[in-house]
C-alpha cells in the first residue's frame, strides 16, 4: 500500500496538533483517507469493506473538487472504487464510479488507465458503443505507446475491431 500512496501523491492524514481545533482537511486529504481507508479494509476485513467503500463512493459523489489542477490523488479515487466495487462483483457500479471521474484543467495522469478499465467494463456489460467509446479515446491518449505499453496498446486496439465488428 505505501507504494500506492506514494504513486499518487497520497498519505492518510496525521493527527491535528492542539491548536488546529475547527480545523477541516483539505478535500484531497479527506478523498485520500477514503481511499486508503478502503483499500485496507478491503484486504483486511471483509465486513468494513462495504461500509469504507460506500463511504469513499458518498465523498467522490459530492463531488469534492471544484477547481483542480490533477496532482492524481482525486483522479486515482474513481480508480480505486471501481475496483472495490467489481472486486465483489458489482461491474455496473465500477462503470458508473469510472464514468464519474473528475477531469481537471492539468495533468490526468490516470486518464489512459480510467478508460482501458472503463471500456472493458462497457463491453462485460454489454454497451458496446460506450466500450468503443472509451477504447477510442483510450488509444488517442496511447498513439504512441512506450515499448512497455505496446502489449496492452495492441490488445485494447483488437477489443476495439472486435466491438467495432458487433456494431456494423
Amino acid at each position: 500500500m505505501a507504494a500506492e500512496r506514494r504513486a499518487v501523491n497520497c498519505r492518510p492524514s496525521v493527527p491535528r496538533r492542539a491548536g488546529a481545533a475547527g480545523e477541516q482537511p483539505a478535500i484531497e486529504q479527506v478523498v485520500c483517507d477514503a481511499v486508503v481507508a478502503a483499500m485496507r479494509a478491503s484486504l483486511r476485513d471483509g465486513g468494513r469493506a462495504r461500509e469504507t467503500t460506500a463511504r469513499l463512493d458518498s465523498v467522490l459523489r459530492t463531488g469534492p473538487v471544484e477547481f483542480y489542477f490533477g496532482d492524481g490523488a482525486v483522479d486515482h479515487a474513481a480508480i480505486a472504487l471501481a475496483r472495490l466495487l467489481e472486486a465483489p462483483g458489482d461491474r455496473a457500479g465500477a462503470l458508473a464510479a469510472l464514468r464519474r471521474r473528475p477531469y481537471s484543467i492539468g495533468c490526468q495522469p490516470f486518464l489512459a488507465a480510467s478508460l482501458r478499465d472503463e471500456g472493458c467494463l462497457a463491453a462485460a456489460l454489454g454497451d458496446v458503443r460506450g466500450a468503443v467509446r472509451a477504447y477510442e479515446h483510450y488509444l488517442a491518449l496511447r498513439s504512441n505507446p512506450e515499448p512497455a505499453l505496446v502489449g496492452a496498446t495492441d490488445s485494447v486496439r483488437a477489443e476495439l475491431a472486435r466491438l467495432r465488428a458487433m456494431v456494423r
